[in-house]
C-alpha cells in the first residue's frame, strides 16, 4: 500500500476534523432548547390595531420590539405561535 504524502495527509485530517465538527453541530442543534416564536399584532393603548406587526419573535424580543415592558391590563400585542412548543396564543401589555 502506498503512503500518504505530507499534504494528502493534512487534507485527510482537515476533512475528518471537519466532518466531525459538523456531526457534533448537528447532535447539539437537537439538544438545544428553541425559545417559541410568534406573529406580533401591535395595538394602540385603546385597544385598536396599530398596524405594526412582526414576525417570527420570542415574546422578550416582541417586548423589546414593540415597546410592551409591562404587566398592565392594557393589551400591547398578541401573538400566534409558529415555532416551539409554548402556549398558541401569547399576550404582552403595557407598562
Amino acid at each position: 500500500m502506498k503512503k500518504l504524502s505530507l499534504k494528502s495527509k493534512i487534507l485527510l485530517g482537515a476533512l475528518l476534523l471537519g466532518s466531525g465538527g459538523a456531526t457534533a453541530n448537528a447532535i447539539n442543534g437537537k439538544v438545544v432548547f428553541q425559545e417559541t416564536t410568534y406573529n406580533w399584532t401591535h395595538f394602540n393603548t385603546d385597544g385598536s390595531p396599530s398596524g405594526l406587526f412582526l414576525l417570527g419573535a420570542t415574546i422578550s424580543n416582541a417586548r423589546t420590539t414593540l415597546g410592551c415592558p409591562g404587566l398592565t391590563n392594557i393589551v400591547c400585542a398578541s401573538g400566534e405561535r409558529v415555532s416551539g412548543s409554548g402556549p398558541m396564543i401569547a399576550t404582552i401589555y403595557y407598562e
